[in-house]
């Protein structure tokens, strides 16, 4: 099995090496920019924010031409969620458009934006800025998006290779499965992500902290992006 792994991270060398360089290049923003610039290129409409919409984007175009050609619901699935994803970047339109948030959903979002993330319920924060703790944050946007990426990443591959009932299962359905060499680089980022938080200087302003958040999302519209080429230039599911 490791053989086949070995052989995989070469077939797939050109994606590997891409991820690298994104990952790499993407936190370098912390070694040769200033802090006023790390917080603007983070700040809406500004490169981190509009590059990961961008590319969720051309995710759900990708998937949605898959599902089109091999007529896989999954692919469809993951189409619908890249969109959403790329809509909520945007706040559906607001940061394009400009427009008024209706009161009701003013009423109930931390930012008083046009979107579902930044609802308190999904919210990272609470109304008065302080940091969710306990069970209230198992419905924590990033939470779940970061349990979805590990699944869709690491434990899926992992497990239909190497438990025989998930192999069953992944085949019967024919549920779309990345490989371990491009998922892996899901966890990468996000390790990628604590190692840059714990080694950022002290006394910062709480938004050149929070910007490596942006970029960790970035990054992770681009592994996406491998993901959805790979499953677009693959014949079968």
């Amino acid at each position: 099995m490791f053989k086949n792994y070995l052989k995989e991270c070469w077939e797939l060398k050109n994606y590997i090496i891409s991820a690298i360089v994104v990952i790499f290049l993407s936190y370098t923003v912390y070694l040769y920019c200033s802090d006023e610039m790390i917080i603007k290129l983070n700040n809406e409409n500004q490169f981190f924010e509009i590059g990961t919409a961008v590319l969720f984007f051309v995710n759900a175009f990708l998937f949605f031409i898959s599902f089109k050609r091999k007529k896989n619901i999954f692919l469809l699935i993951l189409a619908i969620f890249m969109f959403i994803g790329a809509a909520e970047e945007l706040s559906w339109g607001q940061v394009l458009f400009n427009y008024k948030t209706p009161e009701n959903i003013k009423s109930i979002n931390v930012q008083g934006e046009f979107n579902l993330h930044n609802i308190e319920i999904f919210n990272t924060n609470n109304f008065n800025k302080t940091h969710k703790k306990g069970l209230s944050r198992l419905l924590e946007i990033n939470f779940l998006f970061r349990i979805f990426i590990m699944t869709f990443g690491i434990i899926l591959p992992l497990s239909t290779n190497h438990i025989s009932l998930i192999k069953k299962i992944v085949l019967r359905y024919k549920i779309p499965v990345i490989p371990i060499s491009i998922g892996v680089f899901f966890l990468i980022s996000w390790i990628a992500l604590e190692g840059v938080l714990y080694y950022l200087p002290n006394g910062k302003n709480e938004r050149y902290y929070s910007s490596s958040v942006e970029i960790f999302e970035f990054i992770t519209s681009y592994i996406f992006l491998l993901s959805s080429i790979w499953f677009f230039a693959k014949k079968n599911i």
